[in-house]
C-alpha cells in the first residue's frame, strides 16, 4: 500500500518553497513492535511460514489479487486469494538466501505521507512503524482499494485506528523494493489488513 496522496508538481522558477511540515515522533505500542518482528523473523528467518500467515487476518487477502503479478494466477474466493497468498509467502521466504538476522537483509522504509506520526522503536533500523491517519489506513485496505476508495481532502488529522510498517529489501545492485503492510490490533492479537508491495 502507499501512503503518498496527489502528485508532485512541477516548480517554476518563481514558486514559492513551500516550508516542509516537521515530522512527529511518538513512542510504538512494544506489543505491536514485537508482533512486527516475529512476523518477519517467522518468515524470512527461521522459515516458518505458518507462524508468519497466522498473522495475515482475512482482511488482507483480497489484497493478493492486487499485488500478485502477471503470471500468477488470479483467487477465485477469499479462501483461495488467502491460499494463494501464504503459498506467496512460502516461495519468496525460500528464494531469499538463508540469513541468521533481519538486518542482514532487510532496512527500514521511511513513510511517505507528511501527516504520518513516525513510531520510535527498538527495531527501527529495520523496519518503520507509523501511525498514518485513519481515514489514510482505511483507504489502503484491501476491500477500499478494490472499490475505488478516495482519501478525504482536507485529512481529518485523526489517529490510532491502524499502523503502518514500512521495509525494504536489502539487494546488490539499484533500488530495492518496499513491502507496506498496514497492522491493526483485533481483540488481543495484531494482525496485517491489508499489504503493498512497492517496485522500484
Amino acid at each position: 500500500m502507499s501512503w503518498k496522496v496527489g502528485a508532485p508538481t512541477a516548480a517554476g522558477p518563481e514558486a514559492e518553497a513551500v516550508p516542509v511540515p516537521k515530522v512527529a515522533h511518538i513512542t510504538a505500542d512494544p506489543t505491536l513492535a514485537r508482533a512486527a518482528r516475529d512476523f518477519l523473523e517467522s518468515w524470512l528467518i527461521r522459515k516458518n511460514y505458518d507462524a508468519a500467515f497466522a498473522y495475515v487476518a482475512p482482511q488482507a487477502y483480497p489484497c493478493y489479487d492486487l499485488e500478485r503479478g502477471p503470471q500468477a494466477p488470479a483467487s477465485v474466493s477469499p479462501e483461495d486469494a488467502g491460499r494463494k497468498l501464504r503459498a506467496s509467502l512460502e516461495t519468496s521466504g525460500k528464494a531469499l538466501a538463508t540469513a541468521k538476522t533481519l538486518d542482514s537483509i532487510l532496512v527500514a522504509a521511511e513513510p511517505v505521507h507528511p501527516l504520518t506520526r513516525v513510531m520510535d522503536h527498538q527495531y527501527a533500523r529495520v523496519f518503520s512503524l507509523s501511525s498514518p491517519p485513519n481515514a489514510l489506513a482505511d483507504a489502503a485496505e484491501c476491500a477500499a482499494r478494490n472499490a475505488g476508495a478516495t482519501i478525504p481532502d482536507p485529512l481529518p488529522l485523526e489517529y490510532g485506528n491502524g499502523y503502518a510498517m514500512t521495509v525494504r529489501f536489502m539487494t546488490q545492485g539499484g533500488d530495492a523494493p518496499v513491502l507496506r503492510l498496514l497492522w491493526r490490533k483485533q481483540g488481543t492479537d495484531w494482525r496485517i489488513t491489508s499489504y503493498g508491495v512497492e517496485l522500484p
